[in-house]
């Protein structure tokens, strides 16, 4: 019997500027025996994807902006593979972008090859991109031109990537069925925490659609296993899990300080009519699904926070001023907001700042 393994994760839990970005990814594993992910999984025999796919994927980049030394792409915890927006010889996101694009091209079903920004909001996002911002009331900021990808590896260059995870992905028998990105924007941000959430809690409200979509799209594949990130240091997840899923028994398997372990009974789940989760600490380092749902949220972020700059530039140039980027996180963006004080209005700051 196969399985399907789930990871989520997330990017811009805690800044003052720029959208919260909540990703998924989906693969089926033919052989649920296969080696485990670390001693602490043994029992569980959960697939180790970075051994299954090992043919073209690593944990550890090349330099300068390299695969490693075997054309392997990394696959890893995001706050790893961004590089530092200093570094001048090799863009900050090439790492994010060969692999979340890579692994795009070959999603069973919607392969895609975007070719702008918005080709690949709209890939990864139900609804689509401009339908989200409308519905949202996001800041005309993320609005504009489409803006071309790959903007930091060279189409063909690309694809020789993607070859060496095609053979990967035939040579296991592993297939990646899904990838998806919620986006929440600050207004709809604001507007969850003013009615009594916490940021743990509007995160939780993207985690959930994200579990609902997987369960109704693979339950009928083979057992279930959904790997999150642990959700703002909070350990129990029952409850959470009850109302997310509505109809749904949840036996807690354990809860500890590093993972939280639940059985979900449902009738829909499947042949089995139960899939397991887990919260992990750190789940990205252990888990390659959650590792690339990591780098596939921030390589989001880092997308519609290159509009966010470009258009505040071009609002500043306009005026005869000069606007440095930020990436809007909670230091930079207080300097981001003194030095463009004169170009945003109150309703600007409104649409802009959210609520800590």
């Amino acid at each position: 019997m196969s399985m399907v393994l789930v990871g989520i994760d997330e990017a811009g839990y805690g800044p003052l500027l720029g959208p919260l970005c909540v990703a998924m990814t989906a693969f089926r594993v033919p052989d649920p025996e296969a080696p485990a992910e670390g001693a602490d999984q043994a029992a569980h025999k959960t697939p180790n994807l970075w051994t299954l796919l090992n043919r073209g994927v690593c944990k550890t980049p090349g330099r300068s902006g390299a695969t490693d030394s075997k054309g392997r792409i990394a696959i890893a915890d995001s706050k790893v593979l961004k590089l530092a927006n200093s570094v001048v010889s090799t863009h900050p996101l090439i790492h994010l972008e060969r692999g979340v694009l890579t692994f795009l091209r070959h999603r069973a079903g919607a392969p895609c090859a975007p070719t702008t920004d918005l080709e690949l909001f709209d890939a990864l996002h139900e609804p689509t991109f401009d339908r989200v911002r409308q519905l949202t009331g996001a800041h005309a900021a993320y609005d504009g031109t489409p803006r071309p990808v790959p903007s930091c590896i060279p189409v063909d260059a690309l694809g020789i990537n993607a070859n060496a995870i095609a053979r990967a992905l035939a040579g296991s028998g592993v297939e990646i069925l899904d990838m998806a990105c919620v986006m929440v924007f600050e207004p709809h941000f604001n507007r969850a925490v003013h009615t009594g959430l916490n940021k743990a809690e509007v995160s939780g409200q993207a985690v959930g659609a994200l579990f609902r979509r997987a369960i109704s799209r693979f339950a009928g594949l083979g057992k279930i296993g959904i790997v999150c990130d642990r959700q703002g240091g909070r350990m129990e997840y029952g409850t959470w899990l009850e109302r997310q899923l509505p109809g749904a028994k949840v036996e807690i398997a354990g809860e500890d300080e590093t993972r939280s372990r639940y059985t979900l009974h449902r009738d829909d789940l499947g042949p089995q009519k139960r899939a397991g989760v887990a919260f992990v600490v750190e789940a990205e380092r252990h888990h390659l699904p959650v590792a690339l749902a990591s780098m596939t949220a921030k390589y989001c972020r880092e997308l519609a926070m290159a509009r966010f700059n470009a258009h505040w530039a071009s609002v500043a140039t306009a005026q005869g001023l000069e606007l440095k980027p930020t990436a809007g996180y909670s230091t930079d963006a207080r300097r981001w907001l003194r030095d463009a004080e004169r170009l945003l209005s109150a309703q600007d700051r409104d649409a802009l700042i959210r609520v800590l």
